[in-house]
């Protein structure tokens, strides 16, 4: 996963994508968990996203 991480502050976007993908089921649990309603913690996992890649 460090290489990935590497990769990714580098602005390689598959290794974004895949450290995403790795990640997005826990993402979701606490989304969901959070906000108990599927479409906010969707919402709220986009911005997350798009805040990780723009802060890398």
């Amino acid at each position: 996963m460090k290489t990935l991480i590497k990769k990714a502050q580098h602005k390689d976007a598959d290794a974004f994508v895949e450290l995403m993908q790795e990640n997005m089921k826990d993402m979701y649990k606490v989304a969901r968990a959070i906000l108990s309603n599927d479409e906010d913690a969707a919402d709220a996992i986009q911005d997350t996203i798009l805040a990780c890649w723009e802060k890398l």
